[in-house]
């Protein structure tokens, strides 16, 4: 599987998450739903896929520095 694969699958599963998390949240009926906790499960997926291109872009960059300013410029601009 390719590495574009991988965050598109971690993309969806992100999505998944937060619609259980903002969406169904909200919604009386299904807040404590067996729904609500799939979706969210699913979702725990995303964050070690998103970890590990990190850690691998740390690993593969030439200017650690350079490379961590983006990061931080991006966390900021989300």
């Amino acid at each position: 599987m390719s590495a574009f694969a991988f965050k598109v699958i971690a993309v969806v599963t992100m999505l998944i998450d937060h619609t259980g998390a903002f969406i169904l949240l909200r919604v009386e009926a299904l807040a404590n739903s067996q729904i609500y906790f799939i979706t969210r499960y699913i979702g725990r997926i995303a964050f070690p896929i998103f970890a590990y291109f990190i850690a691998n872009g740390c690993k593969q960059t030439k200017n650690i520095n350079k490379y961590l300013l983006w990061l931080g410029i991006f966390a900021i601009i989300s």
